[in-house]
């Protein structure tokens, strides 16, 4: 997503994303697409620089120093312990997200507002400072605390919904009954000073799908409804393939090519994966191997479950089981027919982008009402009821998953039909509101960094 009359210039803007990797994902994007015009330095928890690394964006050199793959970002770990993997098994996921958000700010208040430090007696918390004056903070909308200090400072800052712009209202209040309600409520009233404080909300969705979302938030009549919002899908890029995926890319696409071969060139292969943080139980995984054991099946499954599946399944040709799937390659290859998805909306936007089915399996947080988009106002599938968390996690019988599997290849080419329109869409908007939203973005950063280099130049 370029602009041809912009041109790169002396701007920094900082990314700062929470190690959640469906929202860290999307800012990489971002950060990859404002690279062509700026200087982006990226922070997020140190332990996520590998995850960062699988995806392509760092490479490390023979001398070890691991290094950008792409020379106008630079990353850096805070140091905020929050070490370990982010894994979701009950409905209750708020009291989960806040103690990590929270070990977050002193590292972050440091790198954005400290002075660049040089002092062997104060301990740096991050894997290096930031040395450059800030034209931009975009941050995720979980990282909201220091929103506040940054507009005292007079830097520009844009809250980032990597989700649709739907979760804007549940997480603020939603009202029932006349009673303002939220879904998050440990974390609404800082959310809601954050956001009042912001100067606009860049959002991982495109605006023809947003519209009651938008008046919803208008309707609420608070500081908050007035922010301006950016809407900037697609971001997806071609994530880089370094010495470590290569092979893994490579073996997954000619699996891929054989399976559209022996199909006689038809798509037959269902692609299963319910994201990187929820965790189902072993039964489960079970389960549904009982309910896809006839068809030609690619699942991004973790390695800890193999020793409960049956090596009739796990040795099967037509089953290839990775604990890591490049899925941008797999939902854009001929021989998948139907995605099998937790309904993150990351997926569900890759998902549209390649035309694809898709049956939701919704576990935790806004996915169940991506779940209910997808069947109800998108028309591209189906949504699994009673079968996330919310529910306790029940156990969903093979015989129950084969039902919807039969009532998706039933409607199979009402689906198709559908999401190649929804395709066509999304595709429209990348050349037009998408991208008009994009360079607003890239002029208020071009503005500020003017602005910036004009009092340098006065003072001087």
């Amino acid at each position: 997503m370029t602009d041809t009359d912009q041109i790169q210039n002396n701007g920094h803007v900082v990314l700062i994303a929470p190690p959640f990797d469906g929202h860290a994902i999307p800012l990489l994007d971002l950060a990859r697409h404002l690279s062509v015009h700026f200087h982006v330095t990226y922070l997020i928890s140190a332990s996520k620089l590998n995850f960062i690394k699988q995806h392509g964006y760092l490479v490390e050199k023979e001398n070890n120093k691991v290094v950008s793959t792409d020379t106008g970002i630079d990353f850096i770990g805070l140091f905020d312990h929050n070490d370990a993997d982010f894994e979701v098994t009950h409905s209750n996921v708020n009291t989960l997200v806040r103690p990590i958000i929270e070990r977050m700010y002193e590292p972050i208040q440091q790198v954005l507002f400290s002075q660049p430090i040089k002092s062997t007696s104060i301990s740096l918390l991050s894997t290096k400072s930031i040395d450059q004056p800030i034209d931009m903070i975009i941050a995720d909308i979980f990282v909201y605390s220091f929103v506040r200090n940054a507009k005292e400072r007079g830097i520009t800052t844009q809250m980032f919904c990597p989700t649709s712009f739907a979760v804007i209202p549940a997480l603020m209040r939603v009202v029932t009954n006349g009673t303002p309600k939220s879904e998050w409520p440990d974390l609404t009233p800082s959310l809601i000073e954050a956001y009042s404080f912001a100067d606009g909300v860049i959002c991982n969705s495109i605006e023809e799908f947003e519209q009651q979302a938008i008046e919803d938030v208008r309707q609420q009549a608070t500081l908050y409804s007035k922010v301006p919002v950016r809407f900037v899908a697609p971001l997806m890029s071609e994530t880089s393939v370094n010495k470590d995926t290569m092979e893994l890319t490579s073996r997954v696409k000619n699996w891929l090519n054989t399976q559209w071969e022996l199909a006689n060139q038809t798509p037959s292969v269902i692609y299963i994966a319910f994201g990187t943080s929820a965790s189902i139980s072993s039964a489960q995984v079970l389960q549904i191997a009982d309910a896809l054991a006839s068809y030609p099946v690619i699942w991004a499954l973790k390695s800890k479950f193999l020793e409960c599946l049956p090596s009739s399944f796990i040795n099967n040709a037509n089953s290839l089981l990775l604990d890591w799937v490049p899925q941008r390659l797999v939902l854009s290859h001929s021989a998948v027919c139907l995605f099998i998805s937790h309904g993150g909306w990351n997926s569900l936007l890759e998902c549209i982008s390649a035309g694809k089915p898709v049956l939701v399996w919704p576990l935790f947080g806004d996915q169940i009402t991506n779940g209910k988009c997808v069947e109800e106002e998108f028309h591209i599938g189906q949504c699994m009821k009673n079968a996330s968390f919310v529910d306790d996690q029940r156990v969903v019988l093979s015989a129950e998953i084969k039902g919807y599997l039969q009532q998706m290849f039933d409607r199979q080419m009402e689906y198709i039909q559908n999401a190649r329109q929804m395709q066509q869409k999304f595709a429209h908007a990348e050349q037009n509101s998408s991208l008009r939203y994009f360079n607003e973005i890239v002029r208020i950063i071009n503005d500020r960094a003017a602005a910036r280099l004009d009092r340098k130049t006065i003072e001087l």
